[in-house]
This record gives C-alpha cells, sequence and structure tokens, in this order.
C-alpha cells in the first residue's frame, strides 16, 4: 500500500468513476483499476462494487474511505512541516533559564516568538547557572538565560547580554537596618552576608563575580553561598544574615513579616543576565530565536 495507491482509491470513491479519475491522474483506465485491485488484495476485501452501468462502494469501501482521506491528509501536514522546519518556522526549540529569571519580563519574549511562530515547540528548563552553562555547551539545550558573572570565554559558545540588574539588600524584620528606604553598600561591611553562587568551575573558579567584587570593596567574609535565591530567603526568614541579591529575584515577592526588601543607594548593576547558545547549533529554529530576541532589545532601547 503507498499514498499513491490512496489517492487513486479517493478519486474513483469521490467520482464512482474509473474513467474521470484515471483522467484526474492522466493515466489509463486499465492502470488505475490495477492498483485499486492491487489495494483490494492488500486489504482482503473488496472496495467496489462493479457493474456495466455503475460503480458503488462497499461497506469496507466507506469505511477506508474516511481512513484514507486521513492519512492522506496526515501525509500532507508532514509534508508541510517538514518544509516549515527547514526554514525555521516549525520544529522544537529547547530554552533554559537560571532560577528567578522567570519572574522577569521573559515570558513577554516567549509569548511574542510563540505567536510569530506557533509551530515552534518550547521546552523549558529551569536549573543554576553551572548546569545550564554545561547544557548550552553539550547542546542539551539549544538557548540558556543565565548568569554571565564569570562566565569567561568559551570558543564553541556565542552570548548576547540581556540586561544588568542591581543588588537589593533582603534583611530580617528584627534587623536593625530594617527600617531603613535605602542603604549602602559600606553599611553591610560588619553584615554576615548570603550571596548566590553564580560559579562556573571550568573558566574562572567559584564564586566569580559578585563575590570578587565584594572582596576589592573589603567587605567581610561570606558566610553562605547558595545556588537558589529561595535557600538564601530561608535563611534571611531565621536571621542568618544579610543576602545581596539580584532584584529580579524579588520582583514578585512583597514585603512580609518575615522579610524586608532593601533598595541599594550605589546603584550597582552587578548582576548581569546573558542569552548563550552554541555556535555549532544547526538547530533553524534557535535563528529565528535570536533574530526575535534581538528585535525586542533593538525595539526596547528605541523605546518602541
Amino acid at each position: 500500500m503507498n499514498l499513491k495507491q490512496l489517492e487513486y482509491f479517493v478519486a474513483v470513491a469521490e467520482t464512482l468513476n474509473f474513467t474521470k479519475a484515471a483522467r484526474k491522474f492522466y493515466i489509463s483506465q486499465t492502470a488505475i483499476t490495477k492498483q485499486i485491485m492491487a489495494l483490494e488484495d492488500r486489504l482482503g476485501a473488496k472496495l467496489f462494487i462493479r457493474s456495466k452501468h455503475r460503480v458503488e462502494l462497499t461497506p469496507a469501501g466507506f469505511v477506508f474511505l474516511q481512513e484514507a482521506k486521513a492519512i492522506l491528509n496526515r501525509a500532507e501536514e508532514a509534508v508541510e512541516r517538514v518544509h516549515l522546519a527547514a526554514g525555521g518556522i516549525a520544529g522544537s526549540l529547547n530554552i533554559g533559564f537560571v532560577k528567578g529569571y522567570e519572574k522577569t519580563s521573559f515570558s513577554n519574549l516567549i509569548l511574542d516568538f510563540h505567536k510569530d511562530y506557533p509551530h515552534v515547540f518550547m521546552s523549558f528548563t529551569r536549573n543554576n547557572a553551572e548546569e545550564l552553562y554545561r547544557a548550552a555547551e553539550s547542546r542539551d539545550l539549544d538557548i540558556v538565560f543565565t548568569i554571565a558573572n564569570g562566565l569567561g570565554t568559551h570558543e564553541e559558545l556565542e552570548r548576547r547580554t540581556v540586561r544588568r540588574y542591581p543588588l537589593v539588600a533582603v534583611v530580617y524584620p528584627g534587623h536593625p537596618l530594617a527600617d531603613r528606604p535605602s542603604l549602602r553598600l559600606e553599611e553591610l561591611q560588619h553584615e554576615q552576608l548570603l550571596l548566590m553562587d553564580a560559579s562556573y568551575r571550568e573558566t574562572g573558579g567559584r564564586g566569580a563575580g559578585i563575590k570578587d567584587f565584594l572582596a576589592n570593596q573589603s567587605m567581610p567574609m561570606i558566610i553562605q553561598q547558595s545556588r537558589d535565591a529561595e535557600s538564601i530567603l530561608l535563611m534571611v526568614s531565621a536571621d542568618m544574615g544579610v543576602a545581596l541579591l539580584p532584584s529580579y529575584t524579588m520582583k514578585y515577592l512583597n514585603q512580609s513579616r518575615h522579610l524586608r526588601i532593601i533598595p541599594l543607594e550605589d546603584g550597582i548593576e552587578m548582576v548581569e543576565i546573558a542569552a548563550v547558545w552554541n555556535k555549532s547549533n544547526p538547530n533553524p529554529a534557535l535563528g529565528m530565536f535570536l533574530r526575535k530576541m534581538a528585535n525586542a532589545q533593538q525595539q526596547k532601547s528605541s523605546g518602541g
């Protein structure tokens, strides 16, 4: 059984005329009759009742007509999706993002891309910065949005800065600084600080970025680092220290009886979020996504 046989069968079934069906495909009536007979042999059932003056579908023919149409439609859809995928308009895209980044306007980019390319299936992975970096390098993920502090350079990877975020201080409500509307970084020099670990072992060692910056400012020894903001906030709520976190991790977290969020007067945009992908990744949908991202950044920078 092949698609051409199904096309011949549907044509005969819809016209109930072998001659008309043969003309549609520019073949002889004998040729189309042989193909229908071969199809009947394959199915083990008669599809038509033939007489000198008319052609009718058998009960089996009625059933098979619906199935044949569905198979032909599915085949057409498959061909169309292959053509779209070859042009980067369909296919799949595996996206990773650092924990906490879902609280930003990141979803707007995803929504806009989905509207323009609804046939691209997107899957998402939320992980720490180091694991995302490795997944981009191995192409397990097509593109990742991760903390770029300490990322360094890698010949296989491309990176594009998405945005830089300032740090905010998070303190326990009973802390002496809890009622301050803002803080200077130097006011925290005697505090026990809690930081997110944005390390990359292969490209600069542990604690690159924020920790190195604080060391240059003669800030105190950090007592704890964690790969996710939730763990750090738990420690703050237990009055175990003062957290310095990227502002995006706190976007939808209101002041509560367990936490006080205080902006830093310095306004230092210390945390860089970058899009990272492997240059050798052949996924055409990745190229479409990168162009969409570039257009979105251009519109934002121009005030559009």
